[in-house]
């Protein structure tokens, strides 16, 4: 009888979760309806860039000068004008093995789960078959962005300060859209509440309230 418990609560927790990771697909579908949800280049490169990254294999040194003159003072403006337009924000670090500070950004929903944009250091294995005519390490590390819902598997190193924010403004606004569908859903947990009346809008603050931010110049 205990192990039939365990399993059937496993089971609901494995339903529950799936049911959370559809509603953040759908929610990002109803806000780029153009883009398929397997992906495409995000976030957007140059072809320039993009032929760059697939050849360059940074080190620490090299990713954690980038994450000090691009990746904070991107996520510093973009805080600052979160809060000149009356949202709270919060822009906090955490350190990793390497002691190096990771920084993160994250606005407060009320009672739904809160919007999280943390870049972390990540080790990662110098392909065989990279572009590269010879092989002078076998590890570089990437920028990536974590969320609540982990890894975005995506490297920010190489981007400019405005793509930085640009990518910023596209995961909140994908976060917009996931609580609107979560909450259209009944996905209630933890991280996002019961469903609210019908007459109540599921979103706080409006998104359009950042949009001035996307034409902003690095």
């Amino acid at each position: 009888m205990p192990v039939t418990i365990i399993a059937y609560l496993v089971m609901a927790s494995f339903h529950k979760v799936l049911r959370m990771e559809r509603a953040e697909r759908e929610g990002q579908v109803l806000r780029r309806p153009s883009i398929a949800p397997i992906g495409g280049q995000v976030p957007e490169r140059s072809w320039k860039q993009r032929l760059e990254q697939m050849r360059s294999y940074p080190s620490l040194r090299q990713v954690t000068q980038f994450l000090d003159r691009t990746v904070r003072p991107a996520l510093d403006e973009v805080a600052a004008e979160f809060r000149n337009q009356g949202y709270d924000v919060e822009r906090d670090v955490m350190l990793n093995a390497h002691n190096i500070e990771e920084p993160v950004l994250r606005v407060s929903m009320e009672t739904f789960r809160d919007f999280h944009y943390q870049v972390a250091i990540v080790e990662a294995p110098v392909p065989m078959f990279s572009g590269r005519m010879s092989r002078e390490t076998d590890l570089y590390y990437r920028l990536e962005v974590f969320t609540q819902t982990g890894s975005g598997g995506y490297d920010l190193m190489g981007l400019t300060k405005q793509q930085v924010i640009d990518d910023v403004l596209e995961r909140y606004e994908a976060h917009l859209a996931f609580l609107t569908f979560s909450s259209e859903t009944s996905t209630a947990s933890v991280l996002t509440p019961s469903v609210l009346p019908k007459d109540q809008y599921a979103i706080p603050k409006d998104a359009d309230d950042i949009q001035d931010l996307d034409g902003k110049n690095e």
